[in-house]
């Protein structure tokens, strides 16, 4: 997998490209000097940000991490949680031909504003598979 870039805020719209695709803009909201990102998402990362959309989950509103490469297609998504050290959740979109994502951490989504981290198991888990699929 190519460098990865990082921006970190929230999703502000989201526009369908399709029945797999969507276009999202982030903003970050506590930094008005940082310009206003869109990004493109297939797959299952698209299927699972417009699920979260039609929720009303804490996930959706809290300030995470989205990387993407530099075709500015979004690889995964980061939640951080009280330990700064490890996420509380990672989405992260699986390669072709599957289009599917996979989850470490809790599989429903976060209902709290200030979520724990993810278990030692899963971050084991998330570790590995970033090793073995250079991501």
């Amino acid at each position: 997998m190519s460098r990865l870039y990082r921006y970190h805020g929230s999703i502000s719209g989201m526009m369908a490209q399709g029945q797999t695709a969507r276009e999202i803009t982030l903003y970050d909201s506590r930094d008005d000097s940082k310009a206003p990102t869109r990004l493109n998402v297939y797959g299952g990362l698209a299927k699972y940000i417009y699920e979260l959309e039609m929720t009303d989950a804490e996930e959706r509103y809290l300030d995470v991490d989205y990387y993407y490469d530099r075709l500015l297609t979004l690889v995964r998504i980061e939640i951080p949680s009280v330990n700064p050290n490890i996420p509380a959740k990672v989405i992260t979109r699986q390669e072709l031909p599957k289009m599917g994502i996979a989850i470490f951490g809790p599989q429903e989504y976060i209902t709290t504003p200030e979520p724990e981290p993810m278990s030692q198991e899963q971050y084991a888990a998330w570790r590995a598979w970033k090793n073995n699929n250079k991501g």
